[in-house]
């Protein structure tokens, strides 16, 4: 079994898709029954794109099993980045059918400090109360410290923050592992010229990291245009809408020389288009 998670595990990491499709199937054949493996196909499933597979899958887990609460979990996992509310009812119900479980206790608080649905400060409220329900149950892994150290700087917690582990040391951590996002409150926490320097080197071991993984998967380049007289420049985000990064942003698209680029925008925003 660790042989088929671990090629799995490679196919996904190098985003092989379609690969880590035909193993985690060829898996199932042989091991129909190992809950690893079942749970690898929805991972796989959830990061080709597959999402409607993944949540077919587990609906019909839940009908025959309605207090598996793994099945509750990885529903929610797979629904909340598209219907927050209702991923947050299956949250709610994992956590009720194993309360020991601090990564279902984190997840559901990352998802509640997300939603935009009702009254946001609630939800931020139950995220705050669930991220303390957690820390109760013992050590969190890196990934969800990051969670909990976001939800408690946004309630001025920084007493508990520290517990969490030093600037440095929480900063290097997330940086081996790719989590760039957790730079955001890194910076609430910044006190020092040497934290500034060393957030500075925090952001360049992450790029170099990025920049490895290029290389492991280089794009294909198209030949160029011919008689193509501009530049082509891409800007892609997901707050190209009501949102700070865009009011940043607005000179950048104001003043940009357009007899010398063509600027093509990209966002991967999936809430209703406004009027930004």
């Amino acid at each position: 079994m660790i042989t088929w998670i671990d090629r799995i595990k490679a196919d996904m990491d190098f985003e092989r898709h379609q690969e880590a499709i035909k193993a985690v199937e060829a898996a199932i054949r042989e091991m129909p029954q190992e809950h690893r493996i079942i749970e690898a196909r929805i991972m796989v499933y959830r990061r080709a794109g597959k999402f409607t597979e993944a949540e077919r899958f587990l609906i019909q887990r839940i009908e025959e099993e309605p207090d598996d609460a793994w099945a509750h979990f990885q529903l929610a996992e797979t629904v909340a980045r598209f219907d927050r509310e209702r991923g947050n009812k299956h949250y709610l119900r994992a956590v009720k059918l194993k309360p020991d479980d601090e990564i279902y206790w984190m997840n559901y608080a990352n998802s509640l400090y997300r939603s935009r649905y009702g009254n946001k400060a609630d939800h931020i409220q139950a995220g705050y109360e669930a991220v303390m329900k957690a820390l109760t149950l013992g050590p969190l892994p890196s990934r969800f410290v990051r969670m909990a150290h976001n939800i408690l700087v946004r309630m001025g917690r920084f007493d508990i923050v520290k517990t969490l582990g030093s600037f440095r040391d929480l900063g290097r951590t997330w940086t081996s592992e790719s989590l760039h996002d957790a730079f955001h409150y890194h910076l609430a926490r910044i006190e020092t010229d040497e934290d500034r320097y060393d957030i500075l080197e925090q952001h360049r071991i992450w790029g170099r990291i990025e920049l490895a993984k290029t290389k492991l998967n280089p794009l294909p380049k198209p030949a160029l245009v011919k008689g193509r007289d501009k530049i082509r420049l891409g800007i892609m985000s997901s707050d190209l809408r009501h949102h700070p990064v865009s009011y940043f942003t607005m000179p950048l698209f104001d003043f940009i020389n357009r007899n010398r680029f063509e600027v093509y925008c990209y966002s991967w925003c999936r809430h209703d288009p406004d009027p930004i």
